[in-house]
C-alpha cells in the first residue's frame, strides 16, 4: 500500500479517528498534512514508508498500522502492527507518563510474547518485569518511608539482602515493591564500582539462555547508501542517498528505480542468480565510482556505466552480515574464521524477515570456560563474521546468561 504526500489521501485514511483517543496520539490534519502530537509525519512518495520529523527511525505503514493509529480495537491486531504502534507510540510521546492506550498495547504484546498469561494477568507481570533501567532513579526515592531501609555500603549485606529476595520471588512471593529493591540493589552494586570474587577451589561456566532483537540490522549505512544518476548522457549527475536502515531485496530496487525514474533508469533483481541487471534508457548513466558507493551491496564495479549490464558480482544486499556472534569478556572462547574470538553464542543472521523479532532459545546450553574468578563487569558485544558490530538501530536487546558451577 503507498500512501502519497497529498491531502486528500491523508484525509481518507485519517480523517475519521476515535473521539475517544487522547489528543496527544490523535491524528490532526492541517494545510500541510498529518501531526500527531504537533510532531510532522513524514512520508516516503514512493513507498508505504513514513517517519517522524526530527526523529531518526522509519516505520512501514500497513492498514493495520493505520487502524490501530485511528484508534482501532488491539483484539483485531496483529503482532507486528502492535508492535510497530508501541514504538510509535513511544516517539510522539513528549513529557509525561504513558498514555493507557500505550500501556494497554504493551500489555497486548506482552499476551501474545507470553502465551501462559492472559490479557488481564500481564498487567501484574508487566509491572513485575519492567526494563530494570526504566524510572531506577525514582526508586532510590522511595527509600525513606517505604520500608527500603536496608541500602548499607556494605557489599555483603547488599548481596544477601538480594539472595533472599530473589528466593523469594523465585518461591512465586513477587510484589513491585521486591521488584523495586532488586533495582535499587544492582543500582547501587553498579555505582560502587563492585568487584565479585568467585570461589577459588570451584570451576565456573557460563552460558546463554536466551536472546532477543527486533530484525532490525542496517545493511545500508552512510558509508553504502550512495550513486550518482545522469540523464542528459554524462552533461550532469544528480546524487542519490538512500536513508540508513534495513532494506531488503525489492526495497532498494524500488528505491532507486523510482528515485532515478523507470523510464530512464531501473534496477531489476534476478533471484536465481543473485545478481541485479542495471536498465539503461534515453541517454542515461550510472556511476558507481562516489564515496559511500552502493556498488558492492549491487554487485556492480566502481565505475560508470553507460549502457544497460547484468551486474558482474553477485549481489550482497546482507552486506556480508550473514553470522550474529554475541562476545563476552568472561569467558575463554574458541576460534572463529581462524581468529581466536570470546563467543558465547552464534546465530545465523536472518531467521526472521526484517523488521520481526529474532528470539533464540537454545534447546541446550553450551556453557565455556570462565576466564577470571574475579568478576568486575560483564561486556557484551555484538558482531558479524567480520568482527564488525552490528548496527541494530535503537532497538533493545535482551539478553540472559547462566553463571554454574562446572559438573
Amino acid at each position: 500500500m503507498h500512501l502519497k504526500r497529498t491531502i486528500d489521501d491523508i484525509n481518507h485514511y485519517f480523517s475519521n479517528p476515535d473521539p475517544d483517543l487522547p489528543i496527544t496520539i490523535s491524528p490532526i490534519i492541517d494545510e500541510v498534512g498529518l501531526l500527531f502530537n504537533s510532531f510532522r509525519i513524514i512520508f516516503d512518495p514512493n513507498s508505504p514508508q513514513f517517519k517522524i520529523d526530527t526523529k531518526n527511525f522509519i516505520f512501514t505503514l500497513t492498514k493495520g498500522l493505520i487502524d490501530l493509529m485511528n484508534g482501532g480495537d488491539f483484539d483485531l491486531a496483529d503482532y507486528k502492527d502492535l508492535v510497530a504502534y508501541s514504538k510509535f507510540l513511544h516517539r510522539i510521546k513528549r513529557t509525561g507518563a504513558d498514555t493507557n492506550r500505550s500501556k494497554k498495547v504493551k500489555v497486548y504484546i506482552k499476551a501474545i510474547e507470553h502465551p501462559e498469561y492472559e490479557v488481564d494477568e500481564v498487567g501484574d507481570y508487566a509491572e513485575n518485569y519492567t526494563p530494570i533501567i526504566q524510572e531506577i532513579d525514582e526508586f532510590e526515592d522511595m527509600v525513606s518511608g517505604q520500608g527500603i531501609t536496608f541500602l548499607s555500603d556494605n557489599n555483603e549485606e547488599l548481596l544477601n539482602r538480594l539472595r533472599v529476595i530473589l528466593a523469594a520471588m523465585k518461591e512465586g512471593h513477587r510484589s513491585k515493591r521486591q521488584y523495586n529493591e532488586v533495582n535499587c540493589i544492582l543500582k547501587r552494586l553498579l555505582e560502587k564500582d563492585y568487584e565479585y570474587e568467585l570461589d577459588r577451589n570451584q570451576e565456573y561456566e557460563l552460558g546463554l539462555k536466551y536472546f532477543s532483537v527486533y530484525n532490525s540490522i542496517r545493511n545500508i549505512n552512510e558509508k553504502n547508501n550512495q550513486i550518482k544518476i545522469s540523464t542528459d548522457n554524462g552533461v550532469t549527475f544528480k546524487t542519490i542517498r538512500l536513508l540508513p536502515g534495513s532494506y531488503e531485496y525489492i526495497a532498494i530496487y524500488e528505491h532507486l528505480s523510482e528515485y532515478a525514474g523507470k523510464n530512464n533508469i531501473e534496477f531489476e533483481g534476478n533471484l536465481n542468480l543473485n545478481k541485479i541487471k542495471l536498465i539503461l534508457r534515453n541517454n542515461s548513466q550510472v556511476d558507481f565510482n562516489v564515496e559511500n558507493s552502493l556498488n558492492t551491496l549491487l554487485g556492480f564495479d566502481k565505475r560508470v556505466y553507460t549502457q544497460s549490464t547484468l551486474a558482474p558480482h553477485k549481489a550482497n544486499i546482507e552486506n556480508d552480515i550473514d553470522v550474529i556472534n554475541i562476545q563476552c569478556n568472561l569467558i575463554n572462547g574458541g576460534f572463529f574464521n581462524k581468529y581466536k574470538r570470546q563467543i558465547i553464542y552464534s546465530l545465523p543472521t536472518f531467521t526472521v524477515p526484517i523488521g520481526y523479532r529474532i528470539i533464540e532459545k537454545p534447546f541446550q546450553t553450551t556453557y565455556l570456560p570462565l576466564n577470571s574468578f574475579m568478576i568486575k563487569d560483564i561486556n557484551l558485544e555484538i558482531k558479524d563474521g567480520k568482527n564488525r558490530f552490528i548496527d541494530f538501530g535503537n532497538e533493545e536487546i535482551v539478553i540472559q546468561l547462566h553463571l554454574k558451577q562446572k559438573n
